[in-house]
């Protein structure tokens, strides 16, 4: 029988009555009797000590088995939580345009590449970021707009320093209409080719000024 389990003992009583049941835990049915009264004893054949370890460990069992019908219930009664997600990475941001001394502003060589080699006739094209490509207007310039540039590019030569007005002559090249391509004749052999912008007044403005060198095959 199961610990904890309510057990039964029959007596007969005095009169041959109807039988007695006694309620408890099946260590304790050995020890009750029933005396001629209808009352309970615990019968001598057991020590006080037997019987007092019987009874701590009757109790000790309901207790342990309480415990675990409470923590049972608990378990059973907690949903199961789903288990946390990893976040995905965060995708990494587009590679930055190279800064400049201007604040972002620069000018590029789209085309050619730094160290292609090309033919002759080699075909430019330029880019810019920052400031915006503007005709130089028309009639007597004497002030330049702010923000307004345009391209001119320099033969086997440097970057003027910022605030230098840009010569009308060999070995620069304007491009005072705005435009951002051309196709120049070059002789065979490495050449540097430099970008610069410059204002309504020709004026070279702080990190806008690329360079280059190409090998020109024929």
């Amino acid at each position: 029988m199961p610990l904890g389990t309510i057990g039964k003992i029959q007596e007969k009583g005095p009169h041959g009555g109807g039988s007695q049941e006694l309620a408890g835990p099946p260590a304790l049915h050995d020890a009750c009797r029933l005396d001629q009264n209808g009352r309970g004893f615990f019968s001598s054949h057991l020590s006080t000590k037997e019987l007092t370890m019987n009874v701590r460990t009757s109790f000790a069992g309901l207790a342990a088995l309480a415990g675990a019908l409470a923590l049972a219930a608990c378990n059973s009664s907690e949903p199961a939580k789903p288990a946390a997600s990893t976040p995905a990475p965060a995708a990494a941001p587009p590679a930055a345009a190279a800064a400049s001394p201007s604040g972002g502003s620069r000018v590029f060589f789209v085309e050619p590449t730094d160290g292609a080699t090309v033919k002759s006739p080699v075909r430019l094209r330029f880019g810019i970021q920052g400031m915006e490509i503007s005709p130089v207007p028309a009639g007597d310039v004497t002030s330049a707009r702010p923000g307004m540039v345009h391209h001119h590019v320099g033969v086997d030569t440097d970057c003027l320093p910022p605030g230098t007005a840009i010569p009308k002559a060999s070995p620069w090249v304007h491009f005072g209409k705005g435009d951002a391509e051309m196709e120049m004749q070059l002789p065979p052999g490495q050449h540097k080719l430099t970008l610069q912008a410059g204002d309504d007044m020709h004026v070279t403005q702080p990190g806008m000024c690329s360079t280059i060198t190409v090998n020109v095959t024929q």
